[in-house]
């Protein structure tokens, strides 16, 4: 069998499960609006309202975002666009830089935070044990000095 005849026999099996989905008809992605208005905005005084991108995400992980622009008084769905775990968080880091690329600095800073959090969870699990006695107090301390200086933006020290 050719990489070809494979990849056909996928589609058609993917095909026959689509057709015999009882709930097809509800799919959240089918049922998402073409058109609307953004409350905030209008409650915000914009006339015309800026894009708007709307994003589903699944545990799988997965993403759909439907962008939404400005057309006739009414923002209008455009393309829908599927990110899978492949680009996941390209898709997500590339929306969250345009909502936030008003302001890079503040899109660095939200970046770099988040990264840190995790460092300062860990470090702290190594702290409380060191805390009381039965831990490694030196690692523990530099876990959270490293932790800090990450968040600061620091250059982190091993």
């Amino acid at each position: 069998m050719t990489e070809m005849d494979d990849l056909k026999r996928q589609v058609e099996e993917a095909t026959k499960r689509v057709q015999v989905w009882p709930d097809r008809d509800k799919d959240l992605a089918k049922l998402l609006p073409t058109e609307g208005v953004c409350t905030l905005c209008y409650l915000g005084g914009k006339k015309e309202q800026p894009q708007h991108d709307l994003i589903i995400m699944c545990p799988h992980p997965s993403a759909l975002l439907v962008p939404y622009r400005w057309s006739d008084g009414r923002l209008r769905a455009g393309p829908r666009y599927m990110a899978d775990k492949s680009t996941f968080f390209d898709v997500l880091r590339a929306v969250a830089e345009h909502y936030a690329g008003v302001n890079p600095a503040a899109t660095a800073k939200w970046m770099r935070l988040h990264g840190a959090a995790q460092a300062l969870l860990d470090a702290c699990e190594l702290a409380i044990p060191a805390l009381s006695g039965f831990g490694d107090e030196a690692a523990a301390l530099a876990a959270l000095r490293s932790a800090v200086a990450e968040a600061k933006g620091e250059e982190v020290k091993s």
